[in-house]
């Protein structure tokens, strides 16, 4: 009984750590976002699902980059090679959202991000195994929860926006590829939000430079990509 309890403890705190929102909240964030219809706002990759084949990954980032699960050495793991990408604009349907409570975790596979947030979503005309976007460590309250799920699956169709774009840019969404003269808003929908923005002037322009993991990045002027390291 002791052993059990402990174990219990020790798996509270860790979800604590991971994501602090009640019980209660939590529920009614379940009931609020199930059902409803949203859009990919940023192209995803489907990869494998840290080895759990019941699932799917859809991730805006590729797989070396993924930041859920970490090794006994504290090493990132892959979740698999990507499948294929679903572009920006994707129509879904969030099935289902899975907070880590006790008992969920108890139900999921060990070598799995079991201690975060996953939202099953359907893509129109699928039959697949559920693809899982996993919400990252750290969020704070439903309202962040909110916005951090805002950045994957966006309220408004970014179709028009996306239309607006040349051809060249569309095709680099598309197939998650960066191009040079992208605006902003085009970058984010091809390779996903950045790890870090670092912003300074340089007489009348703004230049940014957008970071991800493993050194990728990109240079933008004044809204628009001028360089990129892949």
């Amino acid at each position: 009984m002791r052993v059990a309890l402990a174990a219990a403890l020790a798996l509270s705190a860790c979800v604590s750590a991971q994501l602090q929102i009640s019980p209660e909240r939590a529920t009614a964030l379940e009931r609020e976002l199930t059902g409803q219809r949203r859009w990919l706002k940023v192209s995803m990759f489907v990869t494998p699902f840290f080895g759990d084949s019941t699932h799917k990954l859809l991730t805006p980032v590729p797989p070396d980059e993924v930041r859920l699960l970490d090794d006994t050495a504290g090493k990132p793991i892959s979740p698999g090679e990507v499948e294929r990408v679903v572009p920006a604009g994707t129509p879904v349907r969030i099935t289902k959202v899975e907070f880590p409570s006790t008992m969920v975790m108890a139900q999921r596979l060990l070598y799995t991000p079991r201690t975060l947030a996953w939202v099953h979503v359907e893509l129109p005309n699928a039959r697949t195994v559920p693809l899982v976007v996993v919400l990252r460590p750290g969020l704070s309250g439903d309202e962040q929860v909110r916005v951090e799920l805002a950045r994957a699956l966006a309220l408004e169709d970014p179709g028009p926006a996306i239309e607006r774009f040349s051809d060249a840019v569309r095709e680099g969404v598309r197939t998650k590829s960066a191009v040079l003269e992208m605006s902003a808003e085009a970058l984010e929908m091809a390779w996903g939000w950045p790890e870090s923005k670092r912003l300074e002037l340089v007489g009348s322009s703004k230049k940014e430079r957008w970071s991800w993991p493993n050194r990728r990045g990109a240079t933008l002027v004044d809204g628009r990509v001028t360089e990129l390291t892949p």
